[in-house]
């Protein structure tokens, strides 16, 4: 997983050890998650993250995926939360020339 830190162009790749247990109540079934322990395995520059994703962000879109299925799509694959991706995406569509309209990714 990658992290952005705040107020920086850096992010911390994190990996994360733990627990997925099946509890039942009664009929019902659930998983609980813990957390075991955590692991920064480095510092990565914005601009070589960007890099490395920017690929994947314009393979999708010339798929027609909406810029909403691209966040999700990087998201789930380099495990970046949504939140953070959005503002690097959209990043990534100005160094390119694009932009979104109604969801759509569209070049100038």
């Amino acid at each position: 997983m990658f992290i952005k830190i705040p107020s920086s162009r850096k992010w911390m790749h994190i990996v994360f050890r733990g627990y997925e247990m099946k509890c039942f109540d009664g009929e019902r079934e659930f998983y609980r998650y813990l957390l075991k322990s955590y692991d920064v395995k480095d510092l990565v520059d914005e601009e070589e993250l960007a890099r490395d994703i920017s690929r994947m962000v314009i393979s999708l879109m010339k798929l027609g995926y909406t810029v909403d299925e691209i966040i999700e799509e990087v998201s789930v694959a380099c495990g970046i939360p949504e939140r953070d991706l959005r503002d690097l995406v959209e990043r990534i569509f100005y160094e390119y020339g694009l932009y979104e309209k109604n969801g759509i990714v569209v070049g100038v």
